[in-house]
């Protein structure tokens, strides 16, 4: 691959992420290598393991949005089981040290997900349960919701992003 192709796939890169790159006035610095000549030069063509582009498309890494983006949960959350399949029913429970009332396990996600109360435990910190069914592979939405009374829409408390496997 010739030098100024080089130069173009890593300043190019990094004007990506930087938002420009100054490819005429690349010069290295005393005691540094010329752009082209330390880690980009096992980009040759001979590195690619083929010109046939459906096998190229296969060597490439695909980039999957959804499991690059970190998910985000409230510690007062607890599964089980800790990492729930889809379709199978699993246990929500979340635990605050105020005793709410009239509270809701609220839920957005694929499938049909909906949550049945188990009930509420302890003297506080208090613990309520929830079963959950007919949610499908993806992400779910948790949201726990205090002084949810009828025709209101509560107060969020706690909320967290689960990630449900096939």
């Amino acid at each position: 691959m010739k030098t100024g192709v080089k130069l173009l796939l890593v300043f190019g890169l990094a004007g990506c992420a930087n938002g420009a790159a100054d490819l005429d006035g690349a010069k290295a610095k005393d005691g540094e290598e010329a752009a082209g000549q330390s880690d980009a030069a096992g980009i040759e063509s001979g590195a690619w393991p083929s010109s046939d582009p459906d096998a190229a498309a296969e060597d490439a890494e695909v980039f999957d949005a959804e499991a690059a983006t970190a998910l985000e949960c409230d510690a007062r959350f607890k599964f089980t089981p800790a990492s729930p399949n889809a379709s199978a029913p699993f246990v929500v429970k979340f635990t605050d040290q105020p005793a709410y009332a009239w509270v809701d396990l609220e839920l957005s996600g694929p499938g049909a997900p909906s949550a049945n109360w188990k009930g509420v435990s302890g003297d506080g910190p208090h613990t309520w349960s929830y079963q959950l069914t007919g949610h499908q592979p993806g992400v779910l939405d948790l949201t726990f919701v205090k002084n949810k009374e009828p025709g209101t829409t509560g107060t969020a408390v706690g909320a967290c992003q689960l990630l449900i496997a096939p």
